[in-house]
């Protein structure tokens, strides 16, 4: 990445002794808040145990800070000052106490994966006064690299889940309906199994050669699958072609409502039901807009995604 889309770094350094609040700072490239035509004046952090899974997140509003005179962008150029509190929660301590106080700070622009920065850092008051364990300072250094190829198997998963999901798709469509099929896991499974051990000929249907690729699609990226965790987005229910998709911590409470066919992605904030922005260039009407409103404060669909935020909320403690 070429300098003038880096983050330049004031505070804190690599490795640095924190407390429990502390400053950050520095100048952010103007690349980084692009979206589409517009202009998104925050930054997105991402806080990272010792095994690279995601504790606490949030975002920076950048749009009223202006920078000590002695700052000013001389050799910036093209980048925006930015400077902010952090105060790691108490419901943090748990991760910070597995990790003896190493954690990462991960700074995230608009394009997520191109654009961000891992900041490794020590929280004191969570070094053991024994020393901390040689194994977890030299897990520490590799926090980034591990993200990093997880989210490239993560990416790769997706891709080849979607493959098997749409070579299959014509035939399952075509031949019955879908609500007449048993979707439960145990059941399909058992049902498999008991075929394969019979000595009668038989041919597998459709339905099950896509349940048996995408399990063992599982069993190839099951360590990324379980960095990932349940915190990453679970698909909740359907409507109209639309997939709903619930995060619950690296931008705040919040659904993606994604249509693959017409190439939308947006982001709504929960419980409010507001549009935050587009991970896309396609958007919804405003008429789209309102009946999904209305559709997620149904009682039984509403009561459905407290309870997904909640376990999620529960897990990630």
């Amino acid at each position: 990445m070429k300098k003038r889309h880096q983050i330049n770094l004031i505070e804190p350094k690599l490795y640095q002794e924190i407390g429990a609040k502390f400053i950050i700072s520095g100048w952010v490239p103007e690349s980084w808040l692009k979206y589409d035509s517009d202009i998104d004046y925050r930054i997105f952090t991402e806080f990272l145990d010792i095994n690279g899974k995601t504790f606490m997140g949030g975002s920076i509003d950048i749009s009223d800070i202006k920078p000590p005179k002695s700052l000013w962008p001389w050799s910036n150029k093209g980048k925006i000052y930015f400077k902010e509190v952090i105060q790691l929660h108490p419901s943090n301590i748990g991760f910070l106490e597995k990790s003896q106080g190493r954690i990462v700070l991960k700074l995230k622009g608009q394009k997520e994966s191109e654009q961000y920065l891992f900041i490794p850092l020590i929280v004191t008051q969570f070094v053991p006064k024994e020393g901390v364990n040689l194994n977890l300072i030299k897990q520490h250094r590799k926090v980034s690299k591990i993200v990093e190829r997880y989210e490239k198997d993560i990416k790769n998963y997706y891709k080849e889940w979607a493959e098997i999901h749409n070579s299959f798709q014509h035939n399952n469509e075509k031949e019955d309906d879908e609500n007449a099929h048993i979707n439960d896991p145990d059941i399909l499974w058992g049902m498999f199994e008991l075929l394969e051990k019979t000595e009668v000929e038989h041919t597998e249907s459709p339905y099950v050669k896509e349940i048996k690729l995408k399990a063992e699609l599982e069993k190839k990226y099951k360590d990324a699958l379980n960095w990932r965790g349940p915190l990453a987005g679970a698909t909740i229910f359907r409507i109209d072609g639309f997939l709903f998709k619930v995060h619950s911590h690296d931008h705040g409470k919040h659904l993606h409502i994604i249509h693959k066919g017409r190439g939308i992605d947006a982001r709504f904030s929960f419980p409010e039901l507001q549009v935050v922005n587009y991970k896309s260039k396609n958007i919804l009407s405003s008429k789209e807009e309102k009946l999904i409103q209305e559709f997620i404060r149904k009682e039984t669909n509403f009561k459905k995604l407290e309870k997904e935020f909640e376990r999620r909320d529960t897990v990630g403690q």
